[in-house]
C-alpha cells in the first residue's frame, strides 16, 4: 500500500473529511509518524519477535523482560527499563503507564 493511500486510509478511519471541507471548529488529529520512530518501533518489534521464538510460551512476564533486555543489548538498541509515560487519549490525560522495553546499551 503507498504511503498516501495509507494516509488517506488512516485520516478516513478518524472521522476527517474531504480536504477543504474540513469545518473551523474540527481539528485535525491525524499526524505523519516521524519515520525515526517507525525505525526503532521495527527493531523493538523483531527483537520481541525473536524473543518469543527463542523461547516460546509459558513463562512468567519477568522472564520475557528480561530476555527483551538480553536481545536489545545484542541489537544495540538503547533503552530504559520500566521508563514511565503519560497516556493520551483524544487529548485527556487517562493514564500513567510503564513501558518495560526500553537500558543504555549503546
Amino acid at each position: 500500500m503507498r504511503t498516501g493511500d495509507k494516509t488517506a486510509r488512516a485520516q478516513e478511519a478518524q472521522g476527517t473529511e474531504d480536504e477543504g471541507a474540513v469545518s473551523s471548529n474540527h481539528v485535525q488529529r491525524f499526524r505523519e509518524t516521524p519515520q525515526e520512530v517507525n525505525d526503532t518501533a521495527r527493531r523493538l518489534v523483531e527483537a520481541a519477535v525473536e524473543v518469543h521464538r527463542h523461547l516460546g510460551p509459558g513463562y512468567v512476564e519477568s522472564v520475557y523482560e528480561q530476555a527483551l533486555a538480553v536481545e536489545l543489548g545484542l541489537r544495540g538498541v538503547s533503552f530504559e527499563r520500566q521508563a514511565a509515560f503519560r497516556v493520551d487519549y483524544k487529548g485527556h490525560d487517562v493514564a500513567r503507564a510503564e513501558w518495560t522495553s526500553s537500558s543504555n546499551a549503546a
